[in-house]
């Protein structure tokens, strides 16, 4: 039941975003339609007549519960967002150590720099810029179990560049791992709940308003927008690698830059004492 229920979630989350908010605005004022048909039909009208009547002070219990579930989903969202960001910032320092330990090195150096660019190259063109969530590729697997395997050969042979060049190794892995989990974790049951909360709200309305029917439609409106405005903010959120909003990759384009400038540096440098 609840993974069927992350399931569903995740599919809602990974639809566009007007989608996501069309698709809120449905259920909810699906939600009130049937409310307001139940309350005017005759079963309704009986249950109005029977003075069976639910208190205001019930409708603010489920609006304080909605309120606080709805905050905890925000700060995990919050905080996952935050570590998306470290995890980020972490790949482009390790590419930036790698980049500065084989600045104009040959042999172990020469083939650790270029492991170095190809990851920073790969992670932006297959893990960052062309999908619309932080997946695994392959490519960028085999790269960086290459890099690792040559920062562990560089430290049995006693290279003096060996202690830094396994460091950065490690870090970049262990960075790629969190941004990998980050962009895969959910929080499916946390949102069920708040929009089931969301779904009982409108239904309290309802019953607390019988005597007023034509008003409560205003109300219902009033609270439908405010539902939509903040659960449509977190489901924009909730992926931290996703557009319209999505963490930035400039850190990362600065690595790979490093890596070519330096290298068009030295192809400058090399025409220049090889001219005559």
């Amino acid at each position: 039941m609840i993974n069927a229920v992350e399931s569903l979630i995740d599919g809602w989350l990974s639809l566009p975003v007007f989608a996501i908010i069309f698709s809120l605005v449905a259920l909810l004022s699906a939600c009130a339609f049937v409310c307001y048909g139940f309350l005017t039909s005759r079963a309704g009208r009986r249950y109005a007549a029977s003075g069976a009547r639910i208190s205001p002070a019930m409708v603010m219990s489920v609006s304080v519960l909605f309120a606080l579930l709805a905050g905890f989903l925000g700060s995990d969202i919050a905080q996952r967002v935050t570590r998306a960001h470290r995890a980020t910032a972490d790949e482009a320092r390790a590419l930036t150590m790698i980049e500065a330990l084989t600045r104009n090195g040959s042999g172990q150096l020469a083939n650790l720099r270029k492991l170095g660019e190809d990851y920073a190259r790969i992670v932006l063109s297959e893990e960052l810029l062309l999908v619309e969530e932080s997946v695994k590729s392959p490519a960028l697997t085999k790269v960086l179990d290459d890099l690792k395997r040559e920062a562990a050969v560089m430290l049995l042979s006693g290279a003096p560049s060996s202690g830094p060049a396994i460091d950065a190794a490690l870090l970049l892995s262990e960075a790629r791992l969190e941004r990998l989990n980050v962009g895969q974790e959910t929080a499916g049951f946390q949102w069920f709940t708040v929009i089931a909360l969301s779904l009982m709200m409108i239904v309290a309305l309802g019953l607390v308003h019988l005597d007023n029917l034509a008003g409560v439609a205003t109300t219902w409106v009033v609270s439908i927008a405010a539902t939509v405005v903040v659960l449509g903010m977190l489901a924009i959120r909730d992926n931290p690698f996703s557009p319209p909003i999505r963490i930035s990759s400039a850190p990362l384009e600065e690595a790979l830059a490093s890596f070519q400038m330096d290298r068009d540096d030295s192809g400058s440098a090399q025409g220049v004492i090889g001219e005559p």
